[in-house]
C-alpha cells in the first residue's frame, strides 16, 4: 500500500485565501463562505450536533466491476475473460456466503469481512435503464450520476444537495453540513452553500507551522469584534477554524480495533486518509450530513495487471476494500452503525473482454456498494446480473437504475423523509422500482 500525506479540513476557500480576501474585499459573503453567522456566544456554544451522515464515494474513471465481483459459475467465467485480465482465476476469488455464482477479487478481504458482518450489500447491474442515456464519455457519465438526472446534463442542484434539502435532522447550527474530499466540490453538491473542503495540512493555516498564526488570529478577533454582519461572518469563520483545530486529526483514535495507519503513523493510502478524516468529523458531531470522497485512477485501458502480479488494479482495489472495512468497523465500534451509510459508485463499468493492451475499455452496467446497518440492509450480492449473452459492444446492459440504490439508502437506511407515492424529492419525477432487494 502506498503512503499518503495527512489531510485536514479547510474552509472553502482556503484559510489563507479567506483572510486575505476578507480583508481586501470586505466580507465573508464576498468569498462565498457558507457558515451561518453566530450572533452570540451562547449560539456559538450550541454549534454542531449529531445527525445521520451519508458518505458518498465516487470511483472516477470507471471501475472494472467484473474484476471486483467475479463471475465464477462454470461456463460464465471462460466466456468473459482471457488469461491476462485481473482476478481471472476462479480459484483465487474470495467466496461470498450463500452465493454460488460470484466471488470477490482476491484483494477484497475487507469487503468479504463486511459482508460476513452483515454491513455490506453489493448490487449488480446498476446504471441507466434508458438506452438513450447510455454514454461512454467520462464527463457525461459522471455528470449524469452526480446530478442524478440521466439524459439531462443541466441542473442547478446535485443529488446530494437535494438529499440535504430534504433531511430533517440537521442541528440548528452545524459547523458545516457537507464535507468534500478534494479541491473543488463535485456537481453532486451543486447549489449547496454550506460546504467545507479537504486540503493538505500545509494549506490549512494562514502561517503554516509559523510563529505568527496565533497573533494573526488575535489581530482579526480584535478588528472584527462588533455586531455587524461582517463581524459575525468573520467570527463564524474563526470559530470554525478553532473547532477544526481542536479535532486534532493527526491523533485520531478509531474504534473497533482497526487502524487507518501503519506502524510509522502514516495513512496506508489516500482513501484511508480521506475516510479517517470523515470518521473524525462524523464522530465529532459537528452536524455533517454528507461527505463526498473522490477516488481516481480507475480508467484501466492499459496493463491492468493480473491477480498473480499484485500490480495495477490489484493494489487499487485492495486499498479501497481495506479502507472501507476499516471505516465502517470504526463506525460500528463507536456506536454510529445506525447513523452512517456509505454508497460506492462509478460512472460506468468496463467491457467484458480485454483489449489488445491488456486493459479494459469503457462499458455500461457495474456493481454498486452499500455499507449500512445490519438492521436495515440485506448483506451479500444483490440485484440481477445481465448475463453474458447480452453484451452490446462487449458491455452489459444495466438492469437496475442507480437511483433506486440511492433512494433505498437515503430513505430506507438513513430515514430521509422526502418521499411518498413512489417518488423521492431527491429525484423529482422519477418513479423508483422495488426496494426490498436491498432493504430489510
Amino acid at each position: 500500500m502506498s503512503n499518503a500525506s495527512d489531510k485536514k479540513i479547510i474552509l472553502n476557500p482556503s484559510r489563507r485565501r479567506f483572510f486575505g480576501q476578507t480583508l481586501a474585499l470586505g466580507g465573508a459573503a464576498t468569498v462565498g463562505l457558507g457558515f451561518h453567522p453566530l450572533a452570540t456566544t451562547a449560539m456559538a456554544q450550541a454549534i454542531g450536533g449529531r445527525r445521520k451522515t451519508l458518505v458518498y464515494v465516487f470511483l472516477r474513471g470507471g471501475n472494472d466491476g467484473l474484476s471486483m465481483v467475479v463471475p465464477t459459475q462454470t461456463g460464465m467465467y471462460q466466456a468473459a475473460y482471457n488469461d491476462n485480465r485481473d482476478a481471472t482465476r476462479v480459484d483465487t476469488t474470495l467466496t461470498v456466503a450463500g452465493n454460488q455464482h460470484f466471488g470477490l477479487h482476491p484483494a477484497c478481504q475487507g469487503l468479504q469481512d463486511l459482508i460476513l458482518d452483515g454491513n455490506l450489500a453489493i448490487v449488480h447491474g446498476c446504471g441507466h435503464l434508458d438506452p438513450d442515456t447510455y454514454t461512454r464519455s467520462h464527463f457525461d457519465a459522471q455528470e449524469q450520476v452526480d446530478l442524478g438526472t440521466p439524459g439531462e446534463q443541466v441542473s442547478n442542484t446535485g443529488w446530494l444537495t437535494r438529499y440535504l434539502e430534504t433531511a430533517d435532522d440537521a442541528p440548528p447550527q452545524p459547523l458545516f453540513s457537507a464535507l468534500v474530499s478534494g479541491g473543488n466540490p463535485p456537481p453532486s453538491v451543486n447549489g449547496w452553500p454550506d460546504v467545507a473542503t479537504v486540503d493538505s495540512a500545509n494549506g490549512f493555516s494562514p502561517n503554516p507551522n509559523g510563529t505568527y498564526e496565533e497573533a494573526h488570529l488575535q489581530l482579526l478577533a480584535e478588528m472584527y469584534n462588533g455586531s455587524g454582519s461582517l463581524d459575525n461572518a468573520v467570527s463564524t469563520a474563526m470559530l470554525a477554524i478553532e473547532e477544526i483545530n481542536d479535532l486534532d486529526l493527526s491523533n485520531y483514535t478509531p474504534a473497533g480495533n482497526v487502524s487507518y495507519r501503519d506502524g510509522n503513523n502514516r495513512t496506508f493510502s489516500g482513501v484511508h486518509a480521506d475516510l479517517e478524516l470523515a470518521a473524525s468529523v462524523i464522530r465529532s458531531d459537528l452536524g455533517v450530513g454528507v461527505v463526498t470522497i473522490d477516488v481516481g485512477g480507475w480508467d484501466t485501458h492499459n496493463n491492468q495487471g493480473s491477480a498473480e502480479t499484485f500490480g495495477g488494479y490489484y493494489g487499487r482495489i485492495e486499498d479501497l476494500s481495506d479502507a472501507l472495512a476499516v471505516f465502517y468497523k470504526d463506525m460500528v465500534g463507536a456506536g454510529y452503525e445506525d447513523d452512517v451509510a456509505v454508497i460506492v459508485q462509478t460512472e460506468f463499468g468496463r467491457q467484458v473482454r480485454e483489449n489488445a493492451n491488456r486493459g479494459t475499455d469503457h462499458g455500461l452496467a457495474n456493481p454498486m456498494l452499500v455499507l449500512g446497518s445490519r438492521n436495515r440492509i440485506r448483506p451479500g450480492i444483490r440485484g440481477t446480473f445481465p448475463g453474458f449473452d447480452d453484451t452490446p459492444g462487449n458491455a452489459f446492459r444495466p438492469t437496475k437504475d442507480f437511483r433506486d440504490i440511492m433512494i433505498a439508502v437515503a430513505h430506507g437506511v438513513l430515514d430521509n423523509p422526502g418521499w411518498g407515492g413512489g417518488q423521492s424529492s431527491i429525484f423529482p419525477g422519477y418513479n423508483h422500482g422495488p426496494l426490498a432487494f436491498l432493504l430489510k
